[in-house]
């Protein structure tokens, strides 16, 4: 049975999600309020593990008409809202993309969890309920997209995959230097992403989040 769909209003536009999906600035207001800060006017942008496109369509309103955002979501339900909220909001600036990014091409499972917000809590990897879906879906290396002009910024949250997300596409983050904004999860993977800004010429700060387990880091190039 498919959730009920609520409509939810924000400064920049409106969203279509879940009933009770947790997402919006009541949940991560730290975020927005800074998110002018890292991203101007005119930027490309990526949006990785775009969700149903709160963020995706934050950032198309800041960056403007001339501005680009490549958005990138595996689940085929979110992928839909997604698509539906770009439409919506009459953002023609931004590109989807019903990928998963990794440092591998070819195909993976997506495992879904048997409950409430199963598509917000799908993720890659083994498998963490004894329960659910296991969706097959498409992955792609970040290294090999040909975007239109420099990257500049980068929100990534992608469940715990994120390592393999900066292995498949070092090559890009190493030359762009954009400002990347990743949640992390568990500490392995904060740890290699921390020590991939250290040692890359990226200034690494702790962003964290009240009452949230994962941190978020925030990688800024230091020239």
């Amino acid at each position: 049975m498919q959730p009920t769909r609520k409509e939810k209003h924000f400064a920049w536009g409106k969203i279509i999600t879940d009933e009770g999906c947790g997402i919006g600035p009541r949940y991560e207001h730290e975020i927005v309020e800074r998110m002018p800060e890292w991203v101007k006017a005119d930027d490309l942008c990526l949006d990785i593990g775009a969700h149903q496109g709160f963020y995706a369509i934050l950032l198309a309103s800041l960056v403007g008409e001339n501005g680009i955002v490549h958005a990138f979501e595996p689940h085929p339900h979110n992928f839909t809202l997604l698509s539906q909220n770009a439409a919506y909001n009459k953002c023609k600036n931004i590109n989807l993309h019903n990928v998963a990014l990794g440092n591998q091409i070819g195909s993976t499972i997506l495992h879904e969890w048997n409950g409430s917000f199963a598509s917000l809590r799908s993720h890659l990897g083994p498998r963490r309920y004894r329960s659910g879906n296991d969706i097959e879906i498409t992955i792609k290396k970040l290294d090999d997209f040909c975007f239109e002009r420099k990257v500049n910024f980068i929100k990534m949250d992608v469940e715990a995959w994120e390592t393999k997300v900066f292995k498949g596409g070092h090559k890009l983050i190493r030359k762009n230097k954009p400002i990347v904004l990743v949640e992390t999860h568990g500490k392995a993977n904060e740890e290699y992403i921390r020590q991939f800004g250290i040692d890359n010429g990226f200034k690494v700060e702790d962003f964290l989040i009240k009452n949230r387990r994962d941190v978020h880091l925030l990688l800024k190039p230091k020239d």
